[in-house]
């Protein structure tokens, strides 16, 4: 099978996704077939799972269809993703990662579709689980992370996350407790707040502790200074 590229991303160095189809895109829309058949109605979506942590490597196929007007910024569409990807054995804190690059990847080919470039809404995923190495690195406390400037705000941010659910830290979206507030922003928790619980169970705002990393470049807890994230790739601001 021929492979043509669509996005190809790494986070961190133990996880690698690749996005790609089957079918070559056009350059231009001067031969397109004016009775081609119309556009699909459903993404087809394969995933191919590699975990190379073990010997030989665990590997897992799923094949899934989302329809073409998929929302993907309501709950269910990303609880029915999320399933798909547990029935490969990915561990929970790559689907945020996995997630984005299929949202990313299926804005793509129907931006193609449209316009006459590709003629399939069908595409490829392939997860690479790299073996995590262990580093000597000094632990210090107040450690800081490796700057990188040729990578964007928001991929930093998707990454921070990624390395935070990787190195044991909690996400709760929505938090019940009606005592306590969060001693970055100082405001108080509430239901509808996503929050983190840290290694040193110290709960901050979800979007707070992923701030105090990127702005502060600590890989530190903002109150106890216990080291709660592996090292990072993150951009001069």
């Amino acid at each position: 099978m021929n492979v043509f590229p669509l996005i190809s991303r790494s986070f961190g160095s133990e996880l690698n996704v690749t996005c790609w189809t089957a079918e070559p895109t056009q350059t231009t829309n001067s031969n397109l077939d004016l009775n081609r058949p119309p556009l699909d109605d459903f993404f087809t979506i394969h995933l191919f799972y590699s975990d190379h942590r073990y010997t030989p490597a665990k590997e897992e196929t799923v094949t899934f269809a989302l329809e073409r007007t998929t929302d993907f910024d309501h709950e269910d569409t990303q609880v029915e993703v999320e399933w798909k990807m547990m029935e490969l054995g990915l561990e929970e804190y790559g689907d945020d990662c996995v997630y984005e690059m299929i949202r990313e990847s299926c804005g793509l080919v129907l931006e193609q579709c449209l316009d006459g470039r590709r003629k399939s809404l069908e595409f490829f995923v392939e997860i690479v689980q790299q073996p995590v190495v262990d580093s000597d690195m000094d632990s210090d406390s107040d450690s800081e992370f490796t700057v990188e400037e040729d990578k964007d705000e928001e991929e930093v941010r998707r990454e921070i996350r990624f390395r935070l659910k990787a190195s044991g830290n909690q996400f709760v979206n929505g938090y019940s407790s009606s005592e306590g507030n969060c001693s970055i922003c100082l405001e108080e928790f509430e239901m509808s707040h996503n929050v983190t619980k840290l290694t040193c169970s110290h709960i901050f705002h979800e979007n707070c502790v992923i701030s105090w990393i990127f702005h502060d470049r600590k890989e530190t807890c903002p109150l106890c200074r216990s080291k709660v994230i592996d090292e990072l790739i993150c951009v001069n601001g």
